[in-house]
Formats: C-alpha cells, structure tokens, sequence
C-alpha cells in the first residue's frame, strides 16, 4: 500500500502538536510494511525533496507562511491552498499513484478534497468548526448557535493571533473568517473517512452532518517508550503548566488558583504567546510562587522535576498530549472537563477533572496532602497511545476504503 499524507508543516519545521502527529503516524505506518510520501511546504534552506532515517519520502512541493502573524497567515490564504491544486503537485500524484491520500491537518482540506482518488482526512482541531477556530465566548466554552459579529467584538485572541482593533471591527475580515470555515465544512462531504481524534470532535462532526460510518476516532500517537517516573524530592508541591500563555489555555484560573492556597508550592509556566509579560506581572504583584519561562523542547526533563501537570484550557481540546505524556511518566494530571481530555483522563484513577477555579484549589490541596494516584495504572493506561496500536488501526480504515473500491 501505498499512502500520501498531507500536511501544511513537517518537522524539522514544527508548530504544534499537528506536524509531531504527522511524523509520528507516517513513521510507525512505514514500520507496519506501508510505503509513506509526504507532501508539504517548502522553507528556505530545505530541499525539495529527502528520503529520511525513519523511511519516510519528504516533497516539499507546497506554498505557505508563518501563522503567528496576520501578514503571515494572508500568505497562507493566498498561497498554500492554490498549491495543493497547482500543475507541478497534479503531475507529482499521476506519476506516483497513491492508494491513500491523507489531510493531515485543516488547512489542507479543502486542496487535498479537490484531487483524484481515495482521500481521508485527520480532524485534530476545532478550526472547522469555529471561524476563530477555538469554539470560545465570551470566556467560556461555545455551545450556541454561531453570532460571528458578537463574538469577534468580544474576543482578545483568534487562535493564537491577537484579535486587533482593525480585526474586530473589521467586516471583511469577519466575512472571511466565515467563509473559510463554511470552505472547510463542505470539504468534509468530498471525504471517503474522517479521523477526529476524539469523541469531542467526533460529535462536532455528526452535527455537520457527517454519518458515524464515516467516522472512526483515531487518537494521535505519543512515545510514551521515551518517558518513565522519576521521583521529585523535597516537601513543596511541585506544579507544572505547558502550553501557549492565551487566555483561552486558561493560564489566569491556575493562577488564581493558586492565591490563598495554604500548601507549600513551586509552580512553573513553559510557553510563548501574547500574555507572558502580563503573567509576569500578575506574579509579582500578588508574590506567587511561580516562575514564567520560555517555552522549552525538552518535556520529558520538565515534567520529571514535577509532581503535577495542569491542563486548565478553556479551549476544548481536540486531544491531549501532554495529558499523556504526563500519565507516561508516572505523574498526576489535571485537566478541565471538556473537550478530547475527557477521552484520556479518568477522573480519579488516571487523573484529576475540574470545572472551576475552586475545584481545581481544592485538587491541588488534596494531592499535597495524599498523592492517591497510582503511577503503574497511569503509566500503563498511557501504552494506549503506542505508535503500533494507533497504526494498526489507521491502516484497518484504509484497506476497508480500498476493499470497498474493488467492489
């Protein structure tokens, strides 16, 4: 078999968890016998194309730009869709014949819907289902009827861009943002399977009007062979968040949290976003205990030298690795009961749910005082998420599409 998996980045150029999934499926898939192509954009000082250590082709055929910034995400409207559909991508696809194409992520889908052959698509974010792509109002979880109007004047972020004044009140900008989602919903129709990564937005999917036959929730991979338990020492709590410093991650309920708890912590925060200097601020004014740092690459070494992982996103995770490279190491997770964490964390026995800020103190409070989890239960449900398994069962869903071709 022979598959083509599309995705907008691919490490060495990473953004987040989607190019990690991307490597990671495509590696474990060439372990399983599968021959794996990748097609993704070109970087400066990047060649056009590498076969790499793990047996994976690399063509870097496609057009985009930075999606930290307004002018880098316009050059990715402008230029990474109309890539996957150019001559020189068409000529590529005739000359290897894939069995499989695969959209790894949501911009790819619109592109990768248009072209010839069996095509599933991997839902690992809420972007086609929300125009700011993170499914908040207001503070708190969307679960209404869409008012793209009301909820732009009343946002400080879309994702991970800071919504300015000349995009909250801007009308064009508001049209756009609905079109592209309505792009990537009708996309979805032009699918022989979907992927959602878990049920959260296998349920976003059904209400689109997807049928649950061509829904299969496909978790992402984590290589949880690469972490293990190793033992803090001294007597505080230590606390550990990683993630982007967004309101819509939650980072301001750990911090209140945190104030008048009456237990010895030490907390840290690794990221990089638009609020680090005013979480910087807040610390000292009400002398917390917790120190901002940048955003680091080594996370087995972080959550080693910590006892707790808080995951208190407002944000609906779609999935959760931390979530479970923390049950990989044998620590205790927290995380906010929504979203893909509800999938991976089981309350009281893997980890610890919460709703609110008070919930979440009290959690803190009790963990300092008894840790009851117990790690060889967590660490054992985190073998779930092997490369193996979650191959094996990508690879069930392509010969079913296949096997149903031949008919």
């Amino acid at each position: 078999m022979k598959v083509l998996l599309v995705s907008e980045y691919f490490p060495p150029k990473v953004q987040g968890g989607g190019e990690i999934s991307a490597y990671l499926l495509a590696k474990n898939l060439v372990k399983q016998g599968i021959r794996v192509h990748i097609l993704t954009s070109k970087f400066d000082n990047q060649e056009e194309f590498e076969y790499n250590e793990d047996g994976i082709k690399i063509h870097r055929l496609l057009l985009t730009g930075e999606p930290n910034s307004f002018c880098g995400n316009m050059d990715r409207a402008l230029s990474f869709d109309d890539s996957i559909s150019s001559n020189k991508v068409k000529f590529f696809l005739h000359f290897h014949n894939f069995n499989i194409i695969h959209s790894m992520n949501s911009t790819s889908l619109p592109g990768v819907s248009r072209l010839e052959g069996k095509k599933v698509a991997h839902i690992n974010s809420p972007v086609p289902f929300c125009p700011k792509g993170n499914l908040i109002y207001k503070g708190e979880e969307c679960k209404g009827k869409c008012n793209l109007m009301k909820c732009m004047l009343s946002s400080r972020e879309i994702g991970k861009m800071k919504n300015s004044f000349y995009l909250k009140y801007n009308p064009v900008f508001w049209w756009y943002l609905k079109a592209k989602q309505k792009a990537l919903q009708n996309s979805l129709k032009h699918f022989d399977h979907i992927f959602p990564t878990s049920t959260h937005l296998k349920n976003k999917l059904i209400e689109t009007g997807i049928t649950k036959d061509k829904i299969t929730i496909l978790p992402n991979i984590v290589e949880t062979e690469k972490f293990g338990y190793k033992k803090t020492n001294g007597k505080k709590l230590k606390i550990l968040y990683l993630g982007a410093y967004i309101k819509s991650k939650g980072v301001w309920d750990l911090l209140l949290a945190l104030q008048g708890v009456n237990f010895k912590y030490q907390c840290n925060f690794y990221g990089e976003g638009l609020l680090k200097q005013e979480l910087k601020n807040y610390v000292e004014h009400y002398k917390l205990n917790v120190k901002i740092n940048d955003k680091t690459n080594n996370i087995q070494k972080v959550i080693n030298k910590h006892d707790v992982v808080v995951m208190p996103s407002i944000v609906p995770e779609a999935f959760g690795r931390i979530a479970i490279e923390t049950m990989a190491s044998g620590k205790i997770i927290i995380g906010r009961d929504r979203g893909g964490l509800k999938d991976i964390i089981t309350d009281n026995k893997t980890g610890f749910l919460f709703d609110d800020v008070n919930e979440l103190r009290e959690l803190l409070g009790m963990i300092s005082r008894n840790n009851i989890i117990n790690k060889n239960v967590v660490m054992k449900e985190a073998q779930e998420y092997e490369g193996e398994k979650i191959a094996k069962k990508a690879i069930k869903v392509y010969k079913k599409i296949l096997k149903c071709q031949t008919k």
